[in-house]
């Protein structure tokens, strides 16, 4: 998954993406405050699903843009577990 037009489309309101595939979030605003963004996440992609020889850990293939812009990409395996909220 990369960051398209429709991607940037399907995002919950209060967040946004910059020009260069930042995600960023609306700050709670206080009466005498203008609007404020904050920073969330670098710009990814999801290549692909992973798993362990088991089939039981199961994951995400991400590339991850390091942040500022610079043009390096890092690839990483992110357990599947740390992606899905948890109600608490």
């Amino acid at each position: 998954m990369t960051v398209t037009d429709e991607s940037v489309k399907s995002l919950p309101d209060g967040f946004r993406c910059t020009e260069w595939g930042a995600i960023e979030y609306r700050v709670a605003r206080k009466d005498d405050e203008d609007e404020r963004w904050e920073w969330l996440c670098s710009p990814l992609e999801i290549l692909a699903e992973t798993r362990d020889a088991d089939e039981k850990g199961w994951g995400l293939l991400v590339r991850i843009k390091a942040r500022g812009g610079a043009g390096i990409w890092h690839r990483q395996i992110v357990k599947q577990s740390l992606c899905i909220a948890r109600a608490i």
